[in-house]
């Protein structure tokens, strides 16, 4: 997902804001983003979760 929305709120804070996410949606859960019954799947977060995990142990 490209340009995740809050990064906006941090760009004035620094020059390393990348706009991204590393959740894999469906289009059926993207259309629920900031909605009535927001989903996620179990899966999906397991996989964003490793992958930021990932991300700060290179950092």
């Amino acid at each position: 997902m490209v340009q995740y929305s809050d990064s906006r709120h941090y760009r004035d804070l620094s020059d390393r804001v990348y706009r991204f996410s590393a959740y894999d949606a469906t289009s059926e859960e993207l259309a629920t983003i900031h909605g009535n019954n927001e989903r996620i799947r179990l899966e999906a977060l397991e996989r964003t979760i490793e992958f930021f995990t990932r991300l700060m142990r290179q950092c």
